[in-house]
């Protein structure tokens, strides 16, 4: 075999190697992407049917607390009109003891019975006056309830929102890896930045880093970026455990109140790790760009 043969063996030889690392790359990346949508997929199935549920239980809590609410009005309205009846008796009583008087001049029993009848006329009403003032406190407490209901309507309105915002957004990163999967499919693109590292910067501000102070059973963490950091209601941040041994992404945070030195909002995990005291929270996942 004369040189120029080996060379171009050497040569074909080369190039099959890089081909098949390219085939294993396309794999690779075509296989994590895949895993990505169903993931996402499913989140937002997930959000969509805890939303209906929710909305559902208060519309009934709603309506059970306005049938009571006209249930004891209607309650004291019947009372009024008993006690406007007994003061029409009461009133008509006194004039027939009037009446008496004058025909029976000193007739002390008629008096005393008649007497006798007024005061029981009038205990009745006074027992009649007492049920009214407290149908009055019922509608006093029921009203109070009405406003507490109120309020917590409008809570529930804004973690509607909350979560219709979270579910478009998850929507629309469904949109985009079928749109980068259908890429891939042709054969043709390359990787975009991810929808969630996209949304997940406050705009128009620098990297942010932190640390989470504190983190309750629901979810709810306090961090301690706030507003003087660039740091708004609906940023999302990112948690990472910067573990010299073993670096991990927990998943992120929502803010829903953010003050001036720190924020709190809602964790949503991404793996079955939890959330603690110390972890890192930035605007990127830590320790992509190290």
């Amino acid at each position: 075999m004369t040189a120029l043969g080996k060379i171009l063996v050497f040569v074909n030889f080369i190039f099959a190697v890089v081909t098949a690392a390219f085939i294993i790359v396309v794999f690779a990346t075509r296989t994590n992407w895949k895993a990505e949508y169903e993931r996402v997929k499913n989140q937002a199935q997930v959000a969509s049917a805890s939303l209906q549920t929710e909305m559902d239980q208060h519309r009934k809590d709603v309506e059970d607390k306005e049938k009571r609410v006209k249930e004891v009005e209607k309650e004291r309205d019947v009372a009024r009109t008993e006690v406007n009846q007994q003061k029409v008796i009461s009133a008509k009583l006194s004039d027939e003891l009037t009446d008496a008087r004058k025909v029976t001049g000193s007739g002390t029993t008629t008096v005393d019975a008649i007497n006798k009848e007024m005061n029981r006329v009038k205990e009745e009403r006074e027992q009649l006056v007492k049920e009214r003032e407290g149908l009055r406190g019922q509608v006093v407490t029921l009203s109070d309830e009405k406003n507490e209901q109120r309020k917590l309507k409008v809570d529930a309105e804004g973690k509607v929102k909350t979560l219709l915002e979270r579910n478009t957004r998850l929507l629309d990163q469904v949109s985009e890896l079928n749109r980068q999967v259908a890429l891939y499919k042709q054969g043709g693109g390359t990787p975009a930045a991810s929808p969630t590292e996209t949304a997940s910067a406050p705009k128009g501000g620098p990297s942010i880093r932190g640390t989470v102070v504190s983190s309750e059973s629901s979810g709810l963490t306090t961090v301690s970026v706030g507003s003087d950091a660039g740091v708004s209601t609906g940023d999302i941040l990112q948690v990472s455990r910067l573990d010299p041994n073993k670096p991990l992404y927990l998943g992120t945070i929502q803010i829903r109140a953010a003050r001036a030195k720190e924020a709190v909002g809602q964790f949503t995990a991404a793996t079955k790790n939890g959330i603690k005291p110390g972890d890192e929270v930035s605007t990127s996942i830590l320790g992509e760009n190290r």
